[in-house]
């Protein structure tokens, strides 16, 4: 028996899907292709024209920082229960651009397993499956 391939509806391939990391922390997690990265990279890269001992280049340039976040805020299109913490309290954190960031920068563990989600686009779709079949996480 051979390996399956899976072949993405062209619609739903972008759609963020709910996947448990650890105690009451959820990410929805957008699968990230080969075109998304592409698109991302695009976007940051300034292209100008240069002549060298006469004759005409093209120089690149490319904005890795804005990359990187870019395709993490791509990755992790929601979350439920990432909280911060004040004195005692635990106040969960909206998933907005800045936080997210800041989250993903400082930590590792779940950045790491963030973009594994996001490459495992069977993975994904199996997930998708389940919670399709068990229901999201209580929003």
């Amino acid at each position: 028996m051979g390996m399956n391939l899976i072949v993405p509806d062209a619609e739903k391939s972008e759609d963020p899907v709910w996947c448990h990391y650890e105690g009451n922390v959820y990410a929805a997690i957008r699968p990230l292709s080969n075109k998304k990265s592409l698109e991302i990279i695009e976007e940051h890269t300034r292209r100008k024209t240069v002549w060298k001992k006469g004759r005409k280049f093209v120089d690149e340039e490319i904005d890795h920082k804005a990359v990187e976040n870019d395709t993490r805020d791509w990755i992790v299109a929601d979350w439920k229960g990432v909280c911060r913490v004040e004195g005692d309290d635990e106040i969960e954190v909206n998933c907005e651009r800045e936080v997210k960031l800041r989250v993903l920068d400082f930590d590792h563990e779940f950045r790491s397993w963030c973009i594994e989600r996001s490459t495992d686009f069977a993975g994904l779709q199996e997930q998708a499956k389940k919670n399709k079949k068990n229901g999201l996480p209580k929003q």
